[in-house]
């Protein structure tokens, strides 16, 4: 008996163990969500910033800016700026005329051994009315620094105010750090930034150099997430 009735209490026991083992409680929470989305012609505030040309866009009601998007660099060669989609489009009533502000561009910059200086390769700018929006804040940060760094003794992206030409932020492109001026830069309606590359670089051999600089734009002056 005292045999049987251990038993039947160490299969109770390994019962009772299952029974803990496989046991489990779930609090159930969800996300349910819903992302809209309006045309670019609907753009405003922030969603109004972006990349242009007024040499390619002739009659914008932006600063001038992008006036050298095609210049040539040495020889038959000239730099290439291919726009992405835009963002922000707007139609002038008078002439009928539509015109972009783009989300990002790709730039080809073809050039030699040592120092250059690349003015107004392209604009960025911030399309509003000016009585009404309010100012936007630019953060800009590079995710992707030069690469490679062979023979690179600087890189430079110089932003310049397009209206008055004053010198507004120069950002390494090898640190991604700011060597002039502070963040955010602060733009009001109708107002835009002018791009300039001011580099050294003397590799040993034909090299190819890639960067990545982020532009994000806020109605706050709060700045993003560094994992962005």
């Amino acid at each position: 008996m005292r045999a049987r009735r251990a038993l039947t209490v160490i299969i109770a026991i390994a019962l009772a163990s299952l029974v803990v083992v496989n046991a489990a409680a779930y609090a159930y929470r969800w996300i349910e969500g819903r992302i809209t989305v309006q045309p670019a012609t609907q753009a405003v505030v922030a969603a109004c910033a972006g990349f242009y040309s007024s040499i390619t866009q002739p009659g914008i009601d932006m600063p001038a800016a992008g006036t050298n998007y095609n210049a040539v660099t040495y020889g038959n060669n000239t730099i290439t700026v291919t726009p992405a989609g835009p963002v922000c489009q707007w139609t002038n009533t008078t002439t009928n005329t539509t015109y972009n502000l783009y989300e990002s561009i790709t730039v080809s910059i073809p050039v030699t051994n040592g120092t250059w200086y690349i003015k107004d390769f392209y604009g960025f700018g911030y399309h509003g009315n000016a009585s009404t929006d309010p100012p936007v804040y630019v953060w800009l940060r590079v995710p992707t620094p030069i690469t490679p760094i062979t023979g690179v003794s600087w890189v430079d992206l110089r932003v310049i105010n397009a209206t008055s030409g004053a010198l507004i932020a120069i950002i390494d492109l090898i640190s991604g750090g700011y060597k002039y001026g502070t963040a955010p830069i602060q733009l009001k309606p109708g107002e835009a930034l002018q791009l300039d590359l001011y580099f050294k670089i003397a590799p040993p051999t034909n090299a190819s150099y890639t960067f990545r600089v982020a532009f994000y734009v806020s109605q706050q002056s709060s700045e993003p997430p560094r994992t962005v």
